[in-house]
């Protein structure tokens, strides 16, 4: 039988739901969570979450909507007039207008204010899948898993196939789909979560592998 990853999105965006997460974790019910840093609540829930003995989580990616973490002046394409992130719809109508340079700036914010909280990072997610936008959005995700050690949740299978040709060429051409014996997730607890045998586990009713682990392919 494949194992089944329970993933609740969102920590931190408001109390109530961290509180919520918090209690799902500690029962078993859901297996693992992701932090929201761009929501005003992150920094008490992260405190809340490691008195309960949750010391280890994602990471969701935002670049919709919220109040980003770096400095608006310095990430204009992802800004609206008032400072905050555009809205989904308008990144899904325009993603070209994004800069690459803008969204590594911000993702590198974002993972720098999760890692100050004292959690450990244990992979990476995004916020209405702002990751597959383009294929170059997807590539700063990938390089930024590698450079932390961390794998990143398959977001590409919500993709109809002709879109998710990009992303396969992406992934094998410029990197490896690594499934070594060194490779270990961590549940919110700090329990081992998927062992060598389970670490691709399974959505529910999907056979797409739940986690990417990838290298940089060198010659």
């Amino acid at each position: 039988m494949q194992p089944i990853i329970i993933e609740s999105d969102d920590f931190g965006m408001t109390i109530p739901i961290s509180r919520a997460i918090i209690t799902g974790l500690k029962t078993g019910v859901i297996s693992t969570t992701n932090a929201q840093v761009t929501s005003p609540h992150f920094e008490m829930s992260a405190a809340l979450a490691q008195q309960h003995g949750i010391t280890a989580m994602g990471l969701h990616l935002v670049l919709d909507k919220d109040r980003p973490i770096s400095q608006p002046l310095t990430i204009p394409s992802l800004v609206n007039p008032a400072g905050f992130c555009h809205a989904y719809q308008t990144l899904q109508t325009h993603p070209e207008q994004l800069a690459i340079a803008d969204v590594k700036r911000e993702f590198q914010a974002q993972i720098d204010r999760f890692l100050a909280s004292g959690l450990q990072l244990t992979h990476l997610t995004s916020h209405h899948f702002v990751a597959t936008l383009t294929p170059e959005i997807y590539a700063i995700v990938l390089e930024l898993a590698q450079t932390y050690h961390v794998p990143v949740r398959n977001e590409t299978a919500h993709l109809r196939p002709t879109e998710q040709a990009a992303y396969r060429l992406l992934i094998f051409n410029d990197w490896d789909v690594d499934n070594g014996a060194t490779n270990t997730v961590f549940n919110a607890t700090g329990n081992q979560m998927a062992t060598d045998a389970e670490k691709f586990g399974r959505y529910a009713g999907d056979l797409k592998p739940y986690w990417v682990f990838i290298s940089r392919v060198t010659a």
